[in-house]
């Protein structure tokens, strides 16, 4: 967590001074004074590099979750399926969660402070686990039904942007649906199937080389889970609740699928 807080506070640092410097040059071929120049630099830094990024990754998850979620919603209730579909929904969103994961590494302020190391390890553990996966349907199939965590990550971030208190209301009881029950739920159909499969099949579908480490993977996601929940759910006070809303606001822009 130290080396991930050294790296944000370098691309931040890095981010206002590509601002400062535009800004300087503009500033300068319009004849603007020093006062007014310093004006502008304070507001790029500001409003620029913090508010508007978040916005854009914002509408970048509305859309692009926003889309994932309704093709899962299809192979879930077997509108969508076949071998290819699987492999279609299964790159799509390995191919999210590397775009997003480098958007919040290359541009760490467009996610609250306080929540991006976490989020930026639960899209890596991810990543990582993804390659296993290629090839195996029963591991495929195991991202496919993790994904439903998602169903409140758009949830959240919609909350949040559309400023909607139906959605704000839903918030918290998907949170536990989806996270705290579903992401359990999905491992022990995982868990099922893989025991289902003949000995032949299973030693190159889900072997125990693999089945360990990403059970480990799984459980640690699961542990993050926990911990945005807490967050969540249990403000101590009314105050505290309000105080915090601003950085709970962020806490599960981006799930897992990770």
């Amino acid at each position: 967590f130290r080396l991930l807080h050294t790296w944000r506070s370098r691309m931040q640092r890095l981010h206002v001074a590509l601002l400062v410097a535009g800004s300087s040059a503009a500033a300068l071929l319009l004849g603007l004074s020093h006062r007014s120049r310093r004006m502008l630099r304070d507001e790029l830094k500001i409003q620029r590099q913090a508010q508007k990024w978040m916005t854009r990754h914002d509408s970048w998850n509305l859309v692009m979750l926003g889309s994932l979620n309704l093709t899962q919603v299809g192979w879930w209730c077997g509108i969508v399926h076949g071998g290819l579909a699987l492999r279609g929904i299964f790159a799509a969103e390995v191919g999210y969660l590397i775009a997003d994961a480098g958007w919040i590494l290359i541009v760490p302020c467009c996610v609250p402070a306080r929540v991006w190391p976490t989020l930026l390890l639960h899209h890596m553990a991810a990543i990582f686990a993804a390659p296993v996966a290629v090839g195996r349907p029963v591991l495929m199939r195991h991202l496919l039904r993790c994904w439903v965590v998602e169903l409140q990550s758009w949830n959240h971030i919609a909350a949040r942007r559309l400023q909607s208190k139906s959605l704000e209301r839903i918030n918290k009881p998907l949170f536990v649906l989806t996270r705290v029950v579903g992401w359990p739920l999905a491992y022990l159909a995982y868990a099922h199937e893989r025991q289902q499969l003949p000995s032949e099949v299973l030693v190159t579908q889900a072997p125990g080389r693999l089945h360990v480490p990403l059970s480990f993977a799984h459980l640690l996601l699961y542990g993050l889970m926990l911990v945005w929940g807490r967050r969540l759910l249990f403000a101590r006070n009314s105050s505290s609740a309000n105080g915090d809303k601003k950085h709970n606001d962020g806490e599960v822009n981006d799930g897992p699928s990770s």
